[in-house]
This record gives structure tokens, sequence and C-alpha cells, in this order.
């Protein structure tokens, strides 16, 4: 008889469960947030000092500064007088004669905002604070290149950057120098318009004109009397007319007193005048 072989049974292998690394150290969001928080503070600051330093000494490190790159960075025997090196000197160089001009510092003022709300502070419609800082990033840059245009051939520093004066140029170009007088001063309004609330308001009280003080007194001097005498009016009209009191005699002696009493005065009144033309008389014989 043959023997049925029977099946190997394969033993399940069990799989040992990967240990779990506790050592790791785990990354926190908050904790990312602050560091880039501080982070962007600090380079806000130290972009500050650059900028402003870079004002007053652009005119020693233009030629420095125009050269390579990499040479500029790397020899350490270039040297610039902006307080905050080499690294200073060209990024304030980039931003304010290569870019937008002296209005650059507002970027500033952005990083400082996003630095604080990385910090957890609560800065409400940020949103719309970047637009309209931008927004005003561009007009200034384009009015300062129309202002100052092109004075000389080397400039050290372009008040409205390099994108400023080209644009200048190009609306002078167009619509010639008033023109963009008038598209500079439009646009100024538009933005007032949408961003500062009462303008409309205030821009209408200060079209109106003032009165005179002493017109003004007249008038209301006169707008007085005219209302007082239409109070006046109002209540003559208002007050109902008293008749007059009827004497009521209630015996007959006090109507012949009364007659008495009346004939009088009649006498006395007729005998005034005869005194009066006896006196004359008087006068007259005396004269004669």
């Amino acid at each position: 008889m043959t023997e049925r072989k029977k099946p190997n049974k394969k033993k399940a292998s069990i799989k040992p469960k990967p240990v779990s690394d506790n050592t790791k150290p785990k990354v926190n969001k908050t904790q990312v947030k602050l560091i880039s928080g501080f982070v962007l503070i600090a380079i806000s600051i130290y972009l500050f000092f650059a900028f402003g330093s870079f004002l007053f000494n652009a005119e020693a490190d233009h030629d420095i500064i125009q050269g390579n790159w990499w040479k500029f960075i790397t020899e350490p025997g270039i040297k610039v007088k902006n307080i905050t090196g080499k690294t200073g000197a060209w990024i304030a160089n980039i931003f304010i004669n290569q870019w937008f001009g002296i209005p650059a510092f507002l970027f500033l003022y952005l990083t400082t905002i996003f630095g604080f709300r990385l910090l957890n502070r609560n800065i409400k419609s940020l949103f719309s604070k970047t637009i309209k800082i931008l927004l005003i990033i561009i007009w200034l840059s384009i009015t300062l290149g129309y202002i100052f245009g092109i004075k000389s051939e080397v400039i050290s520093i372009l008040p409205g950057g390099f994108y400023g004066q080209q644009i200048a140029l190009w609306l002078n170009a167009i619509i010639g120098k008033v023109g963009t007088f008038f598209v500079l001063l439009i646009s100024l309004l538009i933005y007032l318009v949408f961003v500062v609330e009462n303008f409309v308001k205030l821009f209408q009280k200060s079209l109106k004109k003032k009165p005179n003080p002493e017109g003004a007194s007249l008038i209301d001097k006169t707008a007085a009397i005219s209302e007082s005498a239409l109070i006046g009016s109002e209540q003559a009209l208002k007050t109902p007319k008293k008749e007059p009191e009827k004497t009521i005699f209630e015996d007959k002696d006090d109507i012949l007193d009364i007659n008495d009493d009346f004939e009088i005065e009649r006498k006395e009144t007729i005998s005034k005048p005869t005194q009066a033309t006896t006196q004359e008389e008087k006068t007259e014989t005396k004269t004669i």
C-alpha cells in the first residue's frame, strides 16, 4: 500500500514589530513658526540699518558695488563704508537703486508684520494690508522717478529706483509730463477713496466755502427777529379776544350816584376854559 504523504504545514513566520525610536526629536509647528518669526524680524532690523547706511554712503560705495558680485563678496580686501558690511550694501543697492528706490523701506514694514504674525500676534486683514502697501510702493516709486528723473549720467542713488524711473520716462514719452502728473494725481485719489475711510466726506467738506463771520452774524440776527415776530403773531392769533366787562348795577341808588359824579366832572371841565379866558382878558386890559 502506498503511503500518503502528509502535507508539510509551514509555520507562519512572525515578523518582529519595528521598535519605535523615541529618541528622534519631533518637529513642532509652533516652534518653527516662532523661529521663523524671530528670523524675519531680525532680517528686517538688519536691512533697515543697511538701507539707512546706504543713503549716506552710496556715493563712496557706488563703484565697488557695481563690480563683479562674486569678487565683491569673496575678496576680503574689498571694503565698504556701509555699517552692515558688503552683504548689506549689496542688498540695499538692489532694493533701492535697481528696484523701487526709497519706498523699498516699506518692504521692511511688511516683513516685520509677517514676523509678528508668525509669533502668534493677532494682526487683522493681513492680506489687504499687503496689497495696500505694495500699491503705495509702486505709486511712490513712479512719482519719485517722475520728480527727480535723470539729472546726470552717474547717480549714486535713484530715489524712485530703476523701475520707477523707467516707467516715469515711458509715461512722459507717451502723454507728456502734464499727462503723467494728472495720471499720478488721479491714481492717488482713487487709492485714497478705497483705502481711507470717510475720505469722500472730508474732501466734500474741504471744498465747501466757509461763510464770513460778520455776514453770518447779520443773517442770524435777522433770522432771530423774523422768528420772534412770527411767534408773536401766532400767539396773538391763538389767544381769544376778551370782551369788555359789563358793569352790573344792583340798585338804582348806584346809578344815580354815578350820574351825579359824571355831571360834576362835566362842570369842572367847562369851568376850566372860562377861567383861562378871564386870565387872558386881564392881561389884555393891562397891556392897554
